[in-house]
């Protein structure tokens, strides 16, 4: 493999895939002809250690050593040998240590470190060379964000993208997001964060995506971020938010997309003004304390009522290529899903496991680009909407657990996407409807109601005959051998009733006989007192 490149002096790149020829090219003895500037040899097999032949490589402005079995701490060198690098990728290995300064990076450089073991406190030299993408997530970072963010910044920064999730980062949330206004991206889900989120987060007006989700933020939500005409992503489910959602929302013609406030402690109704989020696609307020009726405007979210298409929700322009950054953990057919490259297809509205009441708006079963929808663990009531026919791209449907009663319609029998349905635990009645795939879901969907047919068992013989079409008048009535029982015993009692007396009324004899028995038991029946008083 030496031999191939010994005399390619003037190679300035190198981009070799995950084969057998990068094998052999990474030789630590390897002594390379060439002076590169492009280096990127991702996902091959360089580890367990660095390479130390790139360190002669000192006029490199690109260097990808991602996903390369590197279980090494980073040498010293890499600090101090080159000085050029506009684009650095070392993600997804398992390098140790901590965080050295990054004086070799040009500014508004791309850096990705992601998925290492790297330890320590985000130091504040490493905001110094104005980034324009920092991807340090899935690490063991700590401390708080504070120094970073705010100690000796200078006003503007460039970072576009700051990706922060999955450490053990903890605090306040800082409030200098004033410095930081080129922001599109920030991801600081699955940390330890606390206290209130500032307003000024909503007032950074080229960010696009937010998530905090999986932190330990109390408070109100700030207005802000609700009337923000730049975001379309705020992902801030599983914290200790409170309040109510304001009713002023959604009024700057905001183009937000997905909203989640899922596992919370928000209260009070859902304001008719959150159906101003006409391009949304994604709601979820499941696990709240809200309460109330649903809105009747659903329909004014036009992508899910299928009056607008959906496109890439966030995309950022690295060397490589337009990447999706956007991105939203949600519960879809019951599981957690992490959605980003597809997250612009899927549409789904989660109001589960809160207080609301009164029945459910026919608006809500007409979106024609709704895939999931999940309403159990309330307190609805009410007949089931008979509008299924629009629902064409509906994959999962939970309405168990509330107080719905009737009948299942005919309508939804004939949605064959349909992949989840769970209706148990209400108070349904009549046969299940025949169609093509709800004969296919299991008896636990179905139970806790008092229906019948398949998948439960059968339905008694005749009670569809005898309760004909007009359900709100149908009365059970015993069937013809009942009613011929019920007359022979009637005629057997009117008849000895009638016997006995016209006997007596025509026969003195028979009577007095009648009154002899008669006092001969009464006067049994007080010798019986007595003896039992003695």
């Amino acid at each position: 493999m030496e031999n191939h490149f010994a005399n390619l002096t003037a190679l300035e790149t190198l981009w070799v895939g995950d084969n057998k020829l990068a094998f052999n090219l990474v030789n630590n003895s390897w002594n390379p002809p060439f002076n590169l500037k492009v280096l990127r040899i991702g996902s091959c097999s360089l580890g367990p250690l660095f390479p130390l032949w790139v360190q002669s490589q000192r006029n490199l402005e690109e260097l990808d050593l991602a996903n390369a079995n590197i279980s090494d701490t980073i040498p010293n060198w890499m600090w101090s040998t080159f000085s050029l690098v506009t684009f650095l990728n070392i993600s997804h290995n398992n390098i140790m240590g901590k965080l050295g300064k990054v004086d070799f990076l040009t500014p508004e450089a791309v850096v990705d470190m992601s998925s290492n073991h790297f330890h320590g406190e985000l130091p504040s030299y490493f905001n110094q060379p104005n980034f324009a993408f920092l991807d340090l997530s899935s690490n063991n970072l700590s401390g708080s964000l504070d120094q970073f963010l705010c100690s000796g910044i200078q006003p503007l920064q460039q970072l576009s993208v700051l990706n922060l999730a999955n450490n053990n980062m903890s605090g306040d949330l800082p409030d200098c997001w004033m410095k930081w206004e080129y922001l599109v991206v920030l991801n600081l889900e699955n940390n330890s964060l606390s206290g209130k989120i500032p307003s000024s987060l909503g007032n950074t007006y080229r960010l696009t995506s937010l998530n905090i989700r999986n932190n330990k933020l109390s408070g109100e939500i700030p207005m802000s971020l609700l009337n923000s005409k730049s975001l379309l992503i705020v992902e801030l489910a599983e914290n200790e938010l409170t309040g109510r959602i304001p009713d002023s929302i959604g009024r700057n013609n905001t183009s937000l997309k997905i909203l989640s406030l899922r596992s919370n402690k928000l209260e009070g109704e859902i304001p008719n003004e959150i159906c101003s989020f006409s391009s949304i696609q994604v709601l979820d307020l499941a696990d709240n304390n809200l309460s109330g009726y649903l809105p009747k405007c659903f329909t004014n979210f036009t992508v899910i009522y299928g009056q607008q298409t959906s496109n890439p929700i966030v995309l950022y322009n690295t060397i490589f290529q337009n990447i999706v950054l956007g991105s939203a953990t949600l519960v879809t057919k019951g599981q957690f899903y992490l959605y980003s490259n597809i997250l612009y297809l899927v549409t789904t509205i989660d109001l589960s496991n809160n207080n609301f009441s009164g029945s459910i708006p026919n608006e809500l079963f007409s979106l024609s680009s709704l895939r999931y929808l999940n309403l159990s663990q309330n307190q609805l009531t009410g007949r089931i909407p008979n509008t299924f026919g629009e629902m064409r791209e509906l994959e999962s449907l939970d309405l168990s657990m509330n107080y719905l009663d009737g009948e299942i319609p005919f309508s939804l029998a004939g949605l064959s996407g349909l992949s989840l349905l769970n209706v148990s635990y209400n108070n349904l009645t009549g046969t299940i409807p025949i169609g093509s795939q709800i004969q296919t879901f299991n008896e636990f969907s179905f139970i806790g109601n008092a229906l019948c047919g398949a998948p439960l068992p059968g339905c008694r013989p005749n009670s569809d005959a005898t309760k004909g079409t007009n359900h709100d008048h149908d009365v059970d009535v015993p069937n013809g051998t009942d009613w011929i029982f019920v007359i022979c015993m009637i005629v057997e009692l009117v008849v000895g009733f009638w016997i006995m007396i016209g006997t007596l009324i025509a026969s003195q004899q028979w009577r007095d006989a009648y009154y002899h028995v008669l006092d001969k038991m009464r006067i049994k029946l007080i010798n019986f007192i007595s003896l039992v008083s003695t």
